[in-house]
């Protein structure tokens, strides 16, 4: 992966993780998640250092952990051609 490529990656992640707080009701789940579930109240925090130290070595070192090609299944949708 390039710089190019890891920085959109960062933008979309950062993107994600501040739509999760964008409305009343978000905040309200995030803290309703907080008060049962147990969601280490510096979540955000905890997620925005995750997505700002990402880089190539670290998602190649999780694809080779978590990506198995061979569960992986090939669907096509639309008309036979």
């Amino acid at each position: 992966m390039d710089a190019d490529e890891i920085t959109r990656l960062r933008q979309y992640a950062f993107s994600q993780l501040v739509s999760a707080l964008d409305s009343p009701f978000a905040i309200q789940d995030c803290y309703r998640n907080i008060l049962i579930l147990g969601t280490p109240a510096d979540y955000f925090r905890m997620q925005f250092d995750a997505i700002s130290g990402l880089d190539a070595a670290t998602i190649r070192r999780m694809a080779a952990t978590y990506l198995r090609p061979e569960l992986l299944r090939e669907v096509t949708a639309g008309p036979m051609v």
